[in-house]
């Protein structure tokens, strides 16, 4: 097989598509190929490294693919939302670098705006965007970083988290989960109500 036919069979591999699905055999073809220059080959395997369906998976290992494989394709926004998503996991600090990720969310941002709008998005990704924003994940500092949350970063975080419950209604996410992205989501609306109330009020002692 060349190197495209080599390819196609690692998605069909992948996805289980007319034969049964055998990831550890997708990934062995995947790295060949991804060695003979197949430019996808780097997403999905990211993908693997990213989601730990892959031996020795590893993060550090998932964002070079990422971005090796953005530089050939720079309008990828799902691959640019995945890079924000590792750099900004402050649980793993050997990957951390929330101004790094910062940089990778405002491209993504940037790239769903000339695609249209951020209604195409899976579920996923609007629930865990609409977290980063709400609790200040690309920022440095862990301790104060949820108080330095703008007005229009929760606002942006509450778009996100409404379409998250949307998609999530329609898709079948149990409802467990949806009545905590509810309750998140009206934790925002009153966060961001009462930071605008307390900053009307000062600006009204400020006129006396």
């Amino acid at each position: 097989m060349n190197s495209q036919e080599k390819y196609d069979q690692a998605l069909r591999y992948l996805k289980g598509d007319g034969i049964p699905r055998d990831i550890k055999e997708a990934v062995r073809l995947l790295i060949d190929v991804e060695k003979e220059g197949i430019v996808g080959a780097k997403y999905y395997l990211a993908e693997l490294h990213l989601f730990n369906q892959i031996s020795e998976a590893d993060p550090k290992e998932a964002i070079r693919l990422f971005e090796e494989y953005l530089e050939i394709r720079p309008d990828d926004s799902d691959a640019m939302c995945y890079l924000c998503k590792l750099y900004c996991d402050w649980k793993k600090p050997e990957q951390w670098n929330p101004e790094r990720g910062l940089i990778w969310l405002e491209r993504f941002e940037h790239a769903i705006k000339k695609k249209g709008g951020r209604a195409g998005l899976e579920f996923g990704a609007c629930d865990w965007l609409g977290d980063i924003y709400a609790t200040g994940g690309m920022k440095r500092d862990r301790v104060k970083r949820i108080d330095n949350v703008s007005f229009q970063e929760i606002e942006t975080a509450i778009e996100y988290l409404e379409l998250a419950v949307t998609k999530g209604e329609t898709i079948g996410v149990p409802n467990e989960y949806l009545d905590h992205l509810r309750n998140y989501l009206a934790v925002q609306k009153k966060r961001l109500e009462a930071g605008k109330n307390y900053e009307q009020s000062l600006e009204q002692l400020l006129c006396y």
